[in-house]
Parts: C-alpha cells; structure tokens; sequence
C-alpha cells in the first residue's frame, strides 16, 4: 500500500513539524503553527501528540523523525489490511 493512500503529504508534514519542535524544546503549537501556512488547527496537533503516545508508536525523544513517520505508517497499514501490528523489539529509550 503506498504512504499518499495512508496519510496525504500535509499530514506527514505536521507529524514531522510536531516531532522538530519537541526535539528543539519548542512550544509544540506555536512552533507548528509559524512552520505552515495556514496553520493547523490546535486540534490537528493535539491529534498529532496523541499519536506520538501510543503503544505501538511509541515516540522517544532522540528518535530521528522519519523513523517515528515511518512506524506510524506501518501502524495504519496493518490497520488498513485488518492486521495486528507489533512494534519492532529492542527500541532503547533516548531520552
């Protein structure tokens, strides 16, 4: 299944912002707000921080984004193909 059919472009994009201004210690929504035009609702991020805290996401700080973008859309693909998805073993914590 390709990405564009899990999450458009924009989602992909404010996930990546999200996760830019955590690792920078950014105030999460202003730093998302400034970063497109026209920002996103509260909302959106607030979905977007949510996301960043489940089980099988498990976001960590130090975690390149793309990794964390990457594992979100193996989560909506297993759940898209009615799959269980499992987070891959062994993720060390970075904080």
């Amino acid at each position: 299944m390709d990405d564009d059919s899990l999450m458009s472009p924009h989602q992909r994009a404010l996930i990546l912002a999200v996760i830019e201004a955590i690792e920078n210690d950014h105030d999460v929504h202003l730093a998302v707000a400034t970063h497109f035009t026209p920002p996103p609702s509260t909302e959106d991020t607030d979905t977007v921080l949510r996301i960043l805290d489940l089980p099988t996401v498990r976001y960590q700080r130090g975690e390149p984004a793309r990794v964390v973008l990457a594992r979100i859309l193996d989560v909506l693909e297993a759940a898209a193909e009615n799959e269980q998805y499992t987070p891959p073993p062994g993720r060390d914590d970075h904080r």
